[in-house]
């Protein structure tokens, strides 16, 4: 019997890891902005996988994977934002439950760009954070 973590590494080995769109430090909002409209005229729910960033489209479907956990969570951007320095994207508090971040309050992540359609991270981004 093949041994559980050759066999994985095997896996990730074999699956093609796409380039990362940009790193650095999520932070997330919550409590004070729900129900406030965002930045795309829609009410802001905490509990929905959302987040805020500077550039990309309103409706661009992002994975989101902490650094340290593996974690991941897809997020659609529906605001503008952070507006804290060195802050690469603010997380829905639902976005950042997922990923382990809610008592830390900020988390290096790595983001990737999902294309028109495309609604999960990448296969091999999910098969590592297993």
């Amino acid at each position: 019997m093949k041994d559980p973590a050759k066999a994985m590494q095997e896996r990730l080995y074999e699956l093609e890891w796409p380039e990362v769109d940009q790193q650095g430090v999520a932070s997330w909002y919550g409590p004070g902005f729900h129900g406030r409209k965002t930045a795309n005229g829609e009410r802001f729910n905490q509990y929905e996988l959302t987040a805020a960033h500077p550039t990309y489209e309103f409706g661009t479907q992002l994975c989101v994977r902490s650094k340290s956990t593996g974690q991941t969570v897809v997020v659609r951007v529906n605001d503008r934002g952070p507006f804290v320095k060195n802050r690469v994207i603010d997380l829905s508090k639902a976005a950042a439950e997922e990923i382990g971040m809610l008592g830390k309050g900020v988390k290096s992540v790595e983001i990737y760009k999902l294309d028109e359609g495309e609604d999960s991270c990448p296969e091999a981004v999910l098969a590592a954070s297993n």
